[in-house]
């Protein structure tokens, strides 16, 4: 009987001890999940302050892809969304991206809001035809854009001929008026980290507000090695002048890895006051990530 009470008693310790332990694994288990929520916590807010961020640098882009072809409705759901999902979550992009013949009904659609409208122009091969250039750019001005993206000549520039790039530019940037002219290099189709820094000084020197890296038309888009060249450019003349970076920019993540680049280069508050991203993947990306609604925002083409 002795024997049988000793037993039930060490076996009641033994479960003690047993759920004492248990409670103690799960308290250990509770304590590291808490430490790594709070160790990735503030790389939790960075992220989303660099979304946020990125969101108001981004020009939302609707342009056709080859053998597209927009409509009115397509412009007009477009600029409803960039409405809709500004008025409910009360953050917008800096600008869209848009052609030409479609500006009367952008304009319409955001007024009321802060978003600028810009338009493409010598768009997308780049063409010598300055004449041309300039009547977009008078029709562009007649319809009350807020900014000019110009694709310059750079296969004239490729062949040597700088001065129908630099006259182009200059003749452009003279027939804006007010408006913003961002100068499209088309960097995936230079040659070398050489030729995007002579081609990103000539049009700056020329009087261009703002280099672009690509028109997302062509294979090869933004690059890491482009854009830190071009950056440097832009520091080695006082960091004045503007970058737009596009050309395969879809991701937060994307957005990240230049925004890195820039903020070590030219810093923070030149950041905020002159960089743009150009895309049609990354506004609907930033919003997605930031407020959760996959179903209600797609991405409207490739570039």
């Amino acid at each position: 009987m002795r024997i049988h009470i000793h037993f039930v008693c060490l076996t009641k310790r033994c479960l003690l001890v047993s759920f004492a332990l248990l409670a103690v694994l799960q308290l250990v288990a509770v304590s590291q999940a808490v430490a790594q929520t709070m160790a990735h916590a503030p790389d939790q807010q960075q992220a989303r302050s660099n979304a946020l961020l990125a969101i108001q640098h981004t020009d939302h882009t609707r342009l056709p892809k080859p053998g597209q072809t927009l409509t009115n409705t397509d412009i007009a759901e477009f600029c409803k969304r960039v409405v809709e999902n500004g008025e409910r979550y009360k953050i917008y992009p800096a600008a869209i991206c848009i052609p030409l013949e479609y500006l009367n009904d952008a304009k319409e659609q955001l007024a009321g809001t802060d978003v600028k409208v810009a338009v493409v122009v010598n768009f997308p091969h780049g063409g010598p035809d300055i004449a041309s250039a300039l009547d977009q750019i008078a029709a562009a001005r007649r319809g009350r854009a807020d900014e000019v993206d110009l694709v310059v000549p750079y296969n004239e520039f490729k062949k040597g001929h700088s001065d129908i790039v630099a006259e182009m530019v200059k003749k452009c940037k003279n027939a804006c008026g007010g408006m913003q002219l961002k100068a499209i290099l088309e960097t995936g189709a230079l040659d070398s980290p050489g030729q995007i820094r002579k081609l990103a000084g000539l049009v700056l020197d020329s009087g261009a507000d703002t280099i672009k890296t690509s028109t997302g038309m062509i294979a090869v888009g933004a690059t890491e090695n482009a854009v830190q060249t071009m950056a440097e450019v832009i520091k080695a003349r006082g960091s004045r002048h503007g970058l737009k970076i596009s050309g395969g920019i879809r991701t937060c993540e994307d957005a990240e890895r230049y925004l890195a680049i820039v903020n070590k280069t030219l810093g923070a508050e030149w950041v905020d006051a002159h960089l743009r991203f150009g895309a049609s993947s990354l506004y609907p990306a930033l919003v997605n990530y930031l407020y959760e609604q996959p179903s209600e925002l797609q991405a409207s083409g490739s570039y």
